[in-house]
């Protein structure tokens, strides 16, 4: 009866450890930036953290803007969101066409300039 107890510890904590490494690799790299990116554009006050994620979005840059935009998403959707599945396209909406044709609104300056990213 030990034996089975300590298989079944032993199997169960393998599949914990196993996941929790799936996880941390699903986060990294531009997936990760993905994720940050898209909780930084929808939160209203941005912290200095979010720099590195937005920067990488907005870098996504080319001469023609439905091109642009369409990268832009695609970068948003390398998130594994299953909770809000429509975010990326709502916020892409939103500034995916920023710096594209000289194209600005106020929601855009705020990111290229940076003022809506606060310093600790």
């Amino acid at each position: 009866m030990h034996t089975k107890t300590l298989m079944l510890t032993v199997v169960l904590l393998s599949g914990l450890l196993t996941n929790t490494a799936k996880a941390q690799d699903v986060l990294n790299g531009d997936k990760g930036l993905a994720c940050e990116a898209l909780l930084c554009l929808a939160a209203p006050m941005r912290p200095s953290e979010c720099l590195r994620s937005i920067r990488k979005y907005f870098s996504i840059d080319f001469s023609n803007p439905l091109r642009t935009i369409r990268a832009r998403l695609n970068f948003l959707r390398l998130c594994p969101v299953n909770d809000a599945p429509d975010l990326a396209d709502e916020l892409n909406e939103i500034y995916g066409r920023c710096g594209t044709n000289g194209y600005e609104s106020s929601a855009c300056s705020a990111f290229v300039w940076g003022q809506e990213i606060q310093s600790n």
